[in-house]
Formats: C-alpha cells, structure tokens, sequence
C-alpha cells in the first residue's frame, strides 16, 4: 500500500502539515518496500486558488492509495475519492509516523471514529 502525507519537512519525524494543499512536502510512503520518496509542493505554496486540487494530483500522480492529513479542502477531496484514495484526517498535530501508526491502529478496529465526509472511501478520523 502506498499512503501520502503533507509534512512541514522530509522525514519521518516531520510535522503533518495543516494545510494540505500548501504543505511544504509530500511524503510517498511505500509500506511493502518500507521507502520514502519526498516530493516538494512548491508550487501548491505559491499558487493564489487551487492548491488543495494541484497537491491532490501529486497525490494521485505518486500512486497513493491513503492520505493521511490534518485536513483536507471538498475540491482537493473530490478530487482524492475520483480516483479511489481513501483520505483519513488527524485532525490534530502529530508527526508522520504518529499519524502513520495511529492509522494502522485504526486498521485494526482500535481508535477510528469514521468522519462522514470520508466515510464512503474507508476513510475517517484518527
């Protein structure tokens, strides 16, 4: 499985950033590999409208399958649930790998409150 996070900076114990479409980086972890791959979102920073939208194609383009996020805007969403990824928000300040262990958890029937935004795509809260 592949899960996409907006992260304040390149690593593991990186900040998910809470603002998705103008997050500083992408993380693309790839679980059955156990790699990274860090893409800069310089230009969902810079734009004046349609970031979440643009951040969500390097999402889609990367292969995700999960997003895990602080939040996420309706067009970036929609855009996510076209083409089947499930997003999954935190809703609160935590790191890539709290967040990422807080979703395997939640995998597992331990701690997920589904969000009725996600719902329908296996989303929710953490």
């Amino acid at each position: 499985m592949t899960i996409a996070f907006p992260t304040t900076g390149c690593r593991w114990d990186a900040n998910l950033d809470e603002q998705f479409g103008r997050c500083a980086y992408i993380g693309i972890y790839n679980e059955s590999e156990d790699q990274f791959v860090w893409i800069e979102n310089g230009s969902g920073q810079e734009t004046a409208s349609g970031a979440g939208v643009q951040t969500a194609q390097k999402v889609i383009d990367h292969g995700a399958s999960v997003l895990i996020a602080h939040t996420v805007g309706p067009k970036a969403v929609r855009a996510l649930e076209d083409h089947g990824i499930s997003i999954c928000c935190t809703h609160k300040a935590v790191t890539v790998q709290e967040a990422y262990h807080q979703w395997k958890a939640s995998q597992k029937g331990h701690g997920i409150e589904k969000n009725q935004k996600t719902q329908k795509n296996q989303g929710g809260s953490i």
